[in-house]
């Protein structure tokens, strides 16, 4: 699996994650749970900031991962280039 394609699937774990949240909240809002109102606000948080970070770093990965692409790019061109000298 390379680099893009483990970003985009980490992504769309982020994202899983904030929707799992938003899930949680609109129970607690409707009143639909039965879990304890600070374990649920745990949750919530708890979910909201590992779905977060882990976009965060799957936006991290895909850049580092774009320039070290066009890095490489760039090598063989120059390799291509002084072979021809």
């Amino acid at each position: 699996m390379n680099d893009s394609t483990r970003s985009s699937l980490l992504a769309l774990a982020g994202g899983y994650l904030i929707y799992l949240a938003w899930g949680l909240y609109a129970d607690m809002r409707d009143g639909k749970t039965e879990m304890a109102p600070a374990l649920n606000i745990a949750a919530i948080a708890l979910f909201t900031i590992g779905g977060i970070a882990v976009i965060v770093y799957a936006g991290r990965m895909w850049l580092l991962s774009r320039r070290a692409e066009k890095d490489g790019k760039k090598n063989r061109e120059e390799d291509d280039t002084q072979g021809l000298k």
